[in-house]
């Protein structure tokens, strides 16, 4: 049998709360995914702090963290020989009150060995999901008061048909 790159199962992803390139929210992206859910290692030679870094990406193909340097170092040449590895998101942590940022960690399985079984959300953090999933792309004024663009919703849909209703019944009183 041939010997594993690492003996080490699990990983804690380093930079979650990082934006990617392209602007997208490393959090925004957690906040979607799933524990169980398949990951993608890519190797990334040209990274500007550590040439074996290894961006962990999501099955939406949008980067949630990276290994940290130490395990990339040691994994990135089973990779870059074409090792095969199946790589899950095994947990996610925080999320609410105290902890309102993702942190995440993933396992990786090698040689078509089973992966271990992941951790579900818990229920605080089910709720804290839900709430988060909510508010949307609200934002709050400068007084910390939420809003929300009037098209936003199905309460914002409300409050702009019932404003329409009171402005067309005021119009026919004037009429």
């Amino acid at each position: 049998m041939t010997k594993l790159p690492t003996r080490k199962v699990f990983f804690d992803l380093v930079g979650e709360s990082h934006r990617n390139a392209d602007g997208t929210s490393r959090q925004n992206e957690l906040l979607i995914c799933e524990p169980g859910e398949r990951l993608t290692l890519s190797p990334e030679p040209n990274n500007k702090y550590d040439p074996n870094a290894i961006a962990v990406m999501s099955l939406r193909g949008s980067c949630i963290g990276y290994l940290a340097r130490d395990d990339a170092a040691t994994i990135i040449p089973a990779l870059l020989e074409g090792r095969s590895c199946t790589a899950i998101l095994h947990e996610l942590r925080g999320g609410f009150g105290d902890y309102p940022s993702y942190g995440a960690r993933a396992s990786i399985s090698w040689d078509g060995r089973a992966a271990p079984p992941h951790v579900d959300l818990d229920e605080t953090q089910l709720r804290a999901r839900r709430g988060k999933i909510a508010m949307g792309n609200r934002s709050r004024d400068e007084s910390g008061k939420l809003v929300a663009a009037p098209s936003q919703g199905c309460l914002g849909l409300l409050l702009l048909t019932a404003s329409l209703g009171t402005l067309t019944l005021a119009l026919i009183r004037i009429v």
